[in-house]
């Protein structure tokens, strides 16, 4: 009697073992199914965002072209012309309203008041140079976007400016776009130069 009981309890020991492994097997095999549906979901996701990235890198690097196309567009117009001492005559067709219209209020000032002698600009306004060299070419060194305190977004070019025999001028040109086209809002620190010349000038 002693052993059948014995035997009865062991019986009962394996079978409740048995019964948890399968049980820690299954709770294994579910929570391993959860895990692998996590992963898979997740690369989907991160396809979208490489996407995402890929897309506003290819838009960033259009508008730097957009930008370069541009500057190089004035150049081949305005350089010849500076050889012929015209280059003022392309102003109004770069500048943006702001600027030309400080321009043209200097241009004025100095006309009336300082004729034959130095105003606000003491060199040609494109090259920046006294004496512009021939055969100029111009490169478009790097283009770059940043905001202002409007979070109003503007481009800053570096341009080289290069003739035959005097050394490279770089020019920082920043620029706006009114519509489809670039304009320039300021060109070599002219915008503060020019605001702060007429401040210091008698009406």
């Amino acid at each position: 009697m002693t052993i059948k009981i014995f035997l009865l309890f062991l019986t009962c020991m394996v079978l409740s073992a048995c019964a948890h492994k399968r049980e820690s097997s299954e709770n294994y095999q579910e929570s391993d199914s959860l895990v692998a549906i996590e992963v898979v979901e997740e690369y989907p996701e991160n396809e979208a965002n490489v996407e995402t990235s890929n897309a506003t890198d290819t838009e960033a690097e259009s508008k730097k072209e957009s930008v370069r196309k541009f500057l190089l567009d004035m150049y081949a117009t305005v350089l010849p012309a500076v050889e012929k001492n015209n280059g003022d005559r392309y102003i109004s067709k770069y500048f943006g309203e702001d600027l030309l219209d400080w321009y043209r209020m200097v241009d004025k000032y100095d006309r009336t008041h300082n004729e034959g002698e130095i105003g606000c600009f003491n060199c040609e306004l494109w090259t920046q140079c006294q004496d512009p060299d021939a055969n100029i070419k111009a490169t478009v060194e790097s283009v770059r976007f940043d905001t202002d305190y409007m979070d109003n977004e503007y481009a800053v070019a570096r341009v080289r400016l290069k003739g035959k025999y005097n050394p490279p001028t770089f020019i920082e040109v920043k620029l706006v776009q009114d519509g489809s086209q670039w304009v320039i809002f300021d060109y070599a620190g002219i915008a503060y130069k020019m605001k702060f010349y007429m401040a210091d000038r008698p009406e």
